[in-house]
């Protein structure tokens, strides 16, 4: 039976085990999306945004597929308003 198991390689990403400073230092999506679901206040999310809005100036459709994932977040938050900070709208 051993012959037909999946043999995957992956990466643990343990989003626990990342500070703030060294995510933001990560300069990358992923670190990016982690941030995100670990919000600080809310003008860190504005900075984040930013940066997204920079980082993703040249892929619109990458840029329109975040602006898809923060406003799903934002409605979230609105559904839970006691453990979740608010977002703003992405603009474009």
């Amino acid at each position: 039976m051993a012959d037909y198991l999946p043999r995957l390689k992956y990466l643990l990403i343990d989003e626990n085990d990342y500070p703030e400073e060294e995510l933001a230092a990560m300069r990358n999506l992923v670190a990016a999306v982690i941030r995100f679901e670990h919000p600080g206040e809310d003008r860190d999310l504005l900075r984040l945004i930013d940066l997204l809005t920079d980082w993703l100036a040249s892929q619109p459709e990458l840029k329109r597929i975040f602006a898809l994932w923060i406003r799903a977040l934002r409605a979230d938050a609105a559904r839970t308003p006691s453990s979740s900070p608010r977002f703003v709208v992405w603009r474009n």
